[in-house]
């Protein structure tokens, strides 16, 4: 199975019968799994982990831009804000 979006991170992961299976994922996702697995590891408390991986805030536009040739394209873009402990979020 590809990927239909490139913004997707495809990854195979083995099945209990040794088979690999492949899904893809979203990179938040993925992201997400990788800090998981860091701060399990790292021996983090249940509760600092949930602080750390949700955000505080999160925005989505749609930018709609007319490209070169003329079409127009519309693309998703996200801001996510997680801790403004330290100052303000730049």
């Amino acid at each position: 199975m590809q990927c239909r979006d490139i913004f997707h991170h495809c990854r195979e992961v083995a099945v209990p019968r040794g088979t690999p299976l492949r899904f893809c994922v979203a990179p938040a996702e993925a992201t997400n799994t990788f800090i998981k697995e860091a701060l399990v590891e790292l021996d983090y408390p249940e509760k600092l982990q949930r602080l750390l991986l949700t955000p505080q805030r999160e925005m989505t536009v749609e930018l709609v831009l007319q490209m070169d040739s003329g079409e127009i394209e519309v693309f998703n873009a996200y801001r996510v804000q997680h801790n403004n402990s330290r100052g303000p979020y730049k």
